[in-house]
């Protein structure tokens, strides 16, 4: 399965990406990736550590609700594109 999900660079820049990750991690790793945000500036916004986003990244650590809501927040997703995930 996937999805297409709109997308704004950090200039501003809109473009479309699609959602194809197994996984909530995989979403959030292309979703970050896309937007053009690194593992220490998504850990910054968070308030939190990039070992931390690694871990959501590689479904090693759960995210809390308000952490995917603003993760989905920083890379211009929602939530709902980030817990799409694919067969």
């Amino acid at each position: 399965m996937s999805i297409d999900v709109s997308c704004k660079r950090q200039g501003g820049e809109k473009m479309t990406i699609t959602m194809s990750g197994k996984t909530i991690g995989e979403n959030i790793k292309l979703a970050r990736m896309q937007a053009g945000i690194s593992r220490a500036k998504l850990a910054e916004e968070l308030c939190g550590s990039e070992v931390m986003v690694y871990k959501y990244e590689t479904d090693s650590a759960n995210v809390h609700p308000r952490k995917l809501k603003k993760i989905a927040e920083v890379c211009g997703v929602s939530v709902e594109e980030l817990t799409a995930i694919g067969a």
